[in-house]
C-alpha cells in the first residue's frame, strides 16, 4: 500500500514520504507525521473534489463529499437493493469522508498559542497511516464524480 501510496515523483509522495520518517523514524515526530498526513490528502483531492478551490482544507473537501453524496461514487459498495436500484451505495464516499473529518479534526495546525497542543506520535502515526491508505486507493481510482451527475 505503501508503495503505491508514494510511486509518483511528486508533492503528494513528498509529503507521505517526510510523514512516514516523521512518524516511525529515529526521532519520531507526531506534529511533523500529521501535517504532512493532511497535506497529502488535501494534494490528493482536491483535484477531483473542489477544483476550483486550490486552497480547500480538509474539513472543506469533507464537507463537499458528504453534504451530495449521490453526486460522487466510489468502488465500495452499499447494499444492493430496491432502494439503490443496484447502484452502490455511497458506503465509501462516506467512509473518505468522515477519514477526512476525522483527521482534520484532529490536527492542531489551527491552534492559538494559549491552546495549541501538539499531536502526539501516535497520533501522527495513525494520521499518515490512515492518509497513505487513502491516497494508495485515491491513485488507483477509489473517488470520483458520479457519472450520472456529469450528463
Amino acid at each position: 500500500m505503501y508503495a503505491i501510496a508514494v510511486k509518483l515523483d511528486d508533492p503528494i509522495s513528498g509529503h507521505l514520504r517526510k510523514g512516514w520518517a516523521a512518524a516511525w523514524g529515529v526521532k519520531p515526530d507526531g506534529d511533523v507525521a500529521y501535517d504532512k498526513a493532511v497535506k497529502a490528502l488535501e494534494a490528493t483531492f482536491r483535484p477531483t473534489v473542489t477544483p476550483r478551490d486550490p486552497v480547500s482544507t480538509l474539513s472543506q473537501i469533507a464537507s463537499v463529499l458528504s453534504d451530495k453524496p449521490p453526486k460522487w461514487q466510489a468502488r465500495f459498495v452499499g447494499k444492493r437493493d430496491g432502494a439503490n436500484d443496484g447502484r452502490p451505495a455511497e458506503a465509501g464516499v462516506d467512509l473518505a469522508s468522515r477519514i477526512m473529518r476525522t483527521i482534520f479534526q484532529g490536527h492542531h495546525r489551527h491552534g492559538d498559542s494559549d491552546s495549541y497542543v501538539e499531536n502526539t506520535v501516535d497520533e501522527g502515526r495513525d494520521a499518515i497511516t490512515l492518509a497513505v491508505a487513502l491516497v494508495a486507493l485515491q491513485r488507483r481510482g477509489f473517488l470520483g464524480m458520479n457519472s450520472e451527475q456529469n450528463a
